[in-house]
């Protein structure tokens, strides 16, 4: 997940009818400009500042910033509560002991586990900072934005944040880690250039989250079938609405599913080689990119694959529909 947005982003269909119906549902949050320092604290993880700044706004226009009051509110009382401990040089983990279902070091078990599988199969070396946060039980709300877990770039640190009832399903603690722990590892390689689509397509494939039934419903539906710009745009929707809460779902298994025809051609390690693709890679290369008109994602799939991004979508659809990919990756 990306630190939350204040504005939408360009003119497209979709995100414009999330924007209206997320400000029908939220009302309005004061101004544009008292909203960006709330965002530059969050992202700075200066949470106090930040919620006393927001308490302050009080309403306004940009509805979106109730959705990041939210955001910091939930973060900010587990920061209040929470302790925090530094297991590993990259490694931080803020927790509420007296929350806790399982002793601190086992749940750092868990966790430096889970990391390291990551590591092994993407062929990363731990190092940059990670701030791995247990959500306060008070923060599990349903006006909580991503209460179910999300990795969010701040300063100077990539924080992790999971909602605190995982720990009592240690199977899905672990998924749930893999899964935002290779958002850090997509994050860093790429140096921030992977679309949206295949860094939930890596994270997805490690965490290994994709849904049968979901394959069966693009199977009978073929129209849902997004193309590349389409799959991004889709995890813009407001996941508070029922309708835009089907089509996020639907976007990342599409991605999950992708994740998998990729990892079944090129290993799962190809991810983060497509990673390290994606990132800048020099002057004249990326003057060539920007007159080409090239995407840094379509230029990774053809320098690997040989197949250019719209292939690579048609490629995956059709082997979803012949069912020619195994079950696992």
């Amino acid at each position: 997940m990306e630190g939350p947005g204040l504005t939408p982003k360009g003119a497209d269909q979709r995100r414009q009818r999330a924007w209206r119906r997320h400000a029908d549902r939220y009302g309005a949050a004061s101004t544009y400009e008292g909203w960006r320092l709330v965002h530059q604290r969050y992202l700075a993880d200066q949470l106090a500042e930040a919620l006393d700044l927001a308490q302050s706004l009080g309403a306004g226009q940009a509805a979106l910033g109730l959705s990041l009051y939210r955001l910091v509110e939930a973060e900010a009382l587990t920061r209040q509560l929470a302790h925090r401990e530094s297991v590993r040089p990259w490694l931080m983990l803020e927790t509420i002991h007296e929350e806790l279902t399982v002793t601190p070091d086992e749940l750092t078990r868990w966790v430096l586990s889970a990391c390291d599988e990551v590591a092994a199969k993407l062929q990363w070396t731990h190092g940059p900072p990670v701030l791995f946060t247990l959500f306060a039980e008070a923060a599990n709300t349903p006006w909580t934005p991503d209460r179910h877990g999300f990795c969010v770039d701040k300063v100077p640190y990539t924080k992790i944040c999971l909602p605190w009832y995982l720990q009592s399903q240690p199977e899905e603690f672990a998924e749930a880690v893999r899964h935002e722990y290779t958002h850090v590892v997509m994050l860093h390689l790429g140096q921030g250039r992977v679309p949206r689509w295949l860094d939930e397509a890596a994270a997805m494939t490690l965490g290994g989250q994709l849904e049968e039934a979901a394959l069966r419903r693009f199977i009978r539906h073929r129209e849902s079938w997004l193309d590349p710009d389409e799959l991004d745009d889709a995890y813009h929707e407001d996941r508070e609405d029922r309708e835009g809460a089907r089509v996020v779902s639907a976007a990342y298994q599409q991605s999950a599913w992708l994740g998998r025809w990729l990892a079944q051609r090129y290993d799962v390690a190809g991810f983060g080689e497509l990673a390290r693709r994606c990132a800048p890679a020099g002057f004249l290369s990326e003057l060539r990119l920007r007159i080409a008109g090239q995407d840094p994602a379509d230029r990774a799939l053809r320098q690997t694959l040989r197949r250019s991004m719209t292939q690579v979508f048609g490629d995956a659809r059709d082997a979803l529909v012949n069912r020619n990919v195994p079950d696992g990756s």
